[in-house]
C-alpha cells in the first residue's frame, strides 16, 4: 500500500471540510486556479483578498492571496507564506496550494478556531510562480523546468529537441534500433529499456531519447540540442547564487534576473512580517531543511531550530525531515546555489522549507541509495521497479511504431512521467494532499506572537510606575531566525508610552525567544533542562506623573503589534 493511502486508512488524514471549490482528483488549470481564488474572495471578502504582485516573462499575472481578518492591516500581524510552481512541471504543488486555500476557506466558514487565529495572524499564498511554463506543460509541451525564458541571445540550437511526435498531447520516449545504442529491451518488462551490457547482442541494441526530432540537423550526428527553456528558477535566488549549469539548465544571468524571481523577492521584502515559509515542490516525499550547504552562514542554533521544527511538521506522516547538506546533495564538493529556501533562511532570516510532495519510489516499493543523485546515477533495479509500478497507469503507452520524418521506422511509448513519477497519479492525489496539508498547517502554527501586560503602581498622589511586560508565546523567536537580527533585517521589539503631556518612553527591548528555541536549545535534554539566557519575556518600568491616561504601544515586525490604554485606577491591563 502506498504511504499516502496507508496514512489516510489509519484515520490520520486531516480533512476538516466536506469539499471545496477545487477538484481534488485532477490537476488544476490556470483558469481553475483563478476560479477557485475568485470563489473564496467573493465568499469571504472580509477574510480573503487577492492581488497581482508581478507578471511572468510572457505577461501572465502572479497572484498573492492574503488570508486573514481585513478589519485590521494583515501586514501588521505575524505571517506564514506558502507558494508553489517555482518548477512548473511539479503540478501537485499547485494542486496542494489550492487545496490549502479550500481547506482554510471552509474552516473560516465554520468559525473557530481558525477565525480567532487569523485575527492575530496572516497567511500569504502564491499558487503559481511560473505560470507560463505551467500553462505550456498542461497543454502537452515537453518538459520545462521553470519559466519560458529563451536561450541566451546567440545560442545555436542544433541537435535532438523534445517534441510530441505522435500528436497525442504527451511527450514520452522514442526508440530506434542501432548497434551503437546503449539500451536494450528488458526481458522481464517489455516497456522498460535497461542498460546495455557487454554480453548483449549489438543487433538488439537501441537508442532511446525523449520523443522529438532534430533541429538544424546536419543529417549525420545524433546529439542533443540545448534546452529551449533552460532556466532553473530555483537557482536564481540570492542565497549562495553563482553562475552554473546542471542537467542542461542554468542559474540565470544574475541573482534575481528572472522577473518571476524578482516578483517573489520583492513581495517578501515588503512583507517583513513573514517568519515561516513552505515552498511546494516534488518529488521525494520529504521536507528539506537547513543547512543547504557546508559553508552556510546560519549559526548552529538556527540550524538546530530549523531541523527541530521540520521534524515537528512531518511527525506522524510518511514524510521525513532531511537536511540538504549532507543528506540531499547532488555533489558535496559543488553545492547548489540560488535556492529559494536557502535564500529565505540566509538572506531574509526566515524559517524556510522545501516540501517535496510525493514519493514515487515508495509507491513502487523501491528505495534508491540517494534520491538526490539517483537521476545522474540510477540503480537499475529501482528504474525497473518504477516502470513496473506505473506501467498500468492510464497515461502509459505501449511501444507503438511511428514513421519518423528523419529517422524512419521508430517506436514511441513509455510512462507519462507527469502523472506517475513527477506527480502522483490522479487517483492518489487526494490522499497525498491530506499529507501535504497536515505538514503545511502545522508550519503556520509556529509563528511568533508578542503579547503585552501593563500594571500601574502608584508612588504618590501625582506619580506612579508603569510596569510593562512583553512576552512571546510563539514557537519561533521574534526575529524569526537569529540570522535576521544578525543581518539587520528585523529590529527588536519597540515599546512607546504616551501620556497627556506627550511621549514619556521609546525603547527597544531587543528580541525574545520562542518556546521552540528553548526546546531545541537549553531545554533540548529533558533529563537535564535549563532556562535560556535571553528568554521569552522582557520588562521595563516607566515613571509617570499625573492621572493619565497613558497609551502603551508595542511593535514587533514579525511577532505583531498592539496598543493598550491605562489610567491610574487600572491594575493589570492586557
Amino acid at each position: 500500500m502506498h504511504p499516502a493511502v496507508e496514512f489516510a486508512a489509519r484515520g490520520v488524514c486531516y480533512r476538516p471540510w466536506p469539499g471545496g471549490a477545487m477538484d481534488r482528483a485532477a490537476y488544476p488549470t490556470l483558469d481553475e486556479i483563478d476560479a477557485t481564488i475568485d470563489h473564496w474572495v467573493a465568499t469571504l471578502p472580509g477574510w480573503v483578498h487577492c492581488t497581482v504582485i508581478g507578471h511572468s516573462l510572457q505577461g501572465r499575472p502572479i497572484h498573492l492571496i492574503t488570508i486573514g481578518d481585513r478589519t485590521t492591516n494583515p501586514d501588521h500581524r505575524p505571517a506564514f507564506w506558502l507558494d508553489a510552481g517555482t518548477h512548473c512541471a511539479e503540478w501537485s504543488g499547485m494542486a496542494a496550494a489550492m487545496d490549502a486555500l479550500d481547506r482554510w476557506g471552509a474552516e473560516l466558514q465554520a468559525g473557530e478556531p481558525l477565525t480567532d487565529w487569523l485575527r492575530q495572524h496572516t497567511i500569504y499564498l502564491v499558487p503559481c510562480i511560473s505560470p507560463d511554463g505551467y500553462a505550456a506543460m498542461l497543454k502537452g509541451a515537453p518538459y520545462i523546468r521553470s519559466t519560458m525564458r529563451p536561450p541566451v541571445e546567440g545560442t545555436v540550437r542544433t541537435g535532438w529537441s523534445p517534441e510530441d511526435m505522435d500528436g497525442d498531447g504527451v511527450v514520452r520516449l522514442i526508440r530506434w534500433r542501432h548497434p551503437a545504442g546503449p539500451f536494450m529491451i528488458d526481458e522481464t518488462e517489455p516497456l522498460h529499456m535497461r542498460f546495455r551490457t557487454l554480453d548483449d547482442d549489438p543487433a538488439d541494441a537501441f537508442f532511446v531519447a525523449e520523443e522529438g526530432q532534430f533541429v538544424c540537423w546536419d543529417g549525420v550526428r545524433w546529439t542533443g540540442a540545448p534546452r529551449e527553456f533552460g532556466l532553473d528558477l530555483n537557482r536564481n535566488f540570492p542565497g549562495g547564487w553563482k553562475p552554473a549549469s546542471m542537467f542542461g539548465m542554468d542559474t540565470g544571468a544574475f541573482s534575481g534576473s528572472a522577473p518571476e524571481a524578482r516578483t517573489v523577492l520583492d513581495a517578501l521584502h515588503t512583507r517583513t512580517n513573514v517568519s515561516a515559509v513552505i515552498t511546494l515542490h516534488t518529488f521525494t516525499g520529504c521536507l528539506l531543511t537547513a543547512p543547504y550547504r557546508a559553508d552556510t552562514p546560519l549559526g548552529a542554533a538556527d540550524v538546530k531550530l530549523l531541523q527541530s521544527l521540520g521534524r515537528d511538521c512531518v511527525a506522524d506522516t510518511p514524510y521525513a525531515a532531511i537536511p540538504v547538506h549532507p543528506d540531499f546533495t547532488y555533489d558535496a564538493k559543488n553545492p547548489v546555489g540560488g535556492v529559494f529556501s536557502d535564500t529565505l533562511a540566509t538572506v531574509f532570516g526566515v524559517a524556510g522549507y522545501t516540501l517535496e510532495i510525493w514519493d514515487p519510489f515508495a509507491a513502487a516499493g523501491v528505495k534508491p541509495k540517494n534520491t538526490a543523485t539517483f537521476f545522474s546515477n540510477p540503480e537499475p533495479d529501482v528504474l525497473l521497479g518504477l516502470v513496473r509500478r506505473f506501467a498500468s497507469e492510464p497515461g502509459t503507452k505501449p511501444w507503438t511504431p511511428l514513421d519518423h520524418p528523419q529517422l524512419g521506422a521508430v517506436e514511441v511509448g513509455g510512462l507519462e512521467l507527469q502523472r506517475t513519477v513527477r506527480n502522483p497519479p490522479e487517483d492518489l492525489l487526494d490522499a497525498e494532499l491530506d499529507i501535504v496539508f497536515r505538514v503545511v498547517d502545522r508550519a503556520r502554527r509556529a509563528l511568533p506572537r508578542v503579547t503585552c501586560r501593563v500594571q500601574v503602581q502608584p508612588r504618590g498622589p501625582e506619580s506612579a510606575d508603569l510596569h510593562i511586560v512583553v512576552e512571546n508565546i510563539g514557537y519561533l523567536g521574534t526575529a524569526g531566525l537569529e540570522r535576521a537580527a544578525q543581518v539587520g533585517r528585523v529590529p527588536g521589539i519597540r515599546v512607546t508610552v504616551d501620556g497627556p503631556g506627550g511621549r514619556v518612553l521609546e525603547k527597544n527591548l531587543g528580541h525574545l525567544d520562542g518556546w521552540g528555541q528553548t526546546r531545541s536549545g537549553s531545554g533540548a535534554m529533558p533529563l537535564m533542562p535549563n532556562l535560556p539566557s535571553r528568554g521569552h519575556r522582557a520588562h521595563v518600568t516607566v515613571p509617570v506623573s499625573g492621572q493619565g491616561p497613558w497609551t502603551v504601544t508595542w511593535h514587533s515586525v514579525r511577532a505583531g503589534r498592539g496598543t493598550v490604554q491605562i489610567d491610574r485606577q487600572s491594575q493589570w491591563v492586557d
